[in-house]
């Protein structure tokens, strides 16, 4: 009786020192909490595909991707956490209650939703 996986991405839009930062949507799961923006993988799709396209249907912005910053497992859930910039469009708010910048020494000061806590430290930690 294998679990099955739910791939999902997150990206990681960096602008110079801050960090994009989305807080959840009330009535969803872990409404009020911080997350990086992202989503479900479709069928045929790539990582990258798909969080190109989150960001997109999200944000309205489009990402290119920089790099894989990390693969995390969570339960059911299998999350690529890419690093990522904006290279067109203006950020618009569709979906999340609210959309913040901010440094990497600001990320403890928010909740995040319990599947970003380790790549919050990991950000934390980072040198790049």
């Amino acid at each position: 009786y294998g679990v099955s996986m739910t791939e999902v991405t997150a990206a990681i839009i960096k602008d110079d020192d801050k960090i994009l930062i989305c807080q959840r949507p009330k009535g969803k799961r872990f409404a009020d909490m911080w997350e990086f923006p992202g989503g479900k993988t479709e069928p045929g799709e790539t990582a990258e595909e798909c969080v190109i396209r989150e960001c997109y249907e999200e944000l309205g912005i489009t990402i290119k991707t920089d790099k894989l910053f990390a693969d995390i497992t969570k339960e059911d859930l299998h999350i690529s956490f890419f690093i990522c910039r904006i290279v067109c469009g203006v950020i618009s708010q569709k979906e999340h209650q609210n959309l913040c910048w901010i440094t990497k020494e600001k990320l403890l000061d928010y909740t995040f939703c319990p599947a970003d806590t380790e790549i919050v430290e990991m950000l934390k930690n980072d040198c790049e």
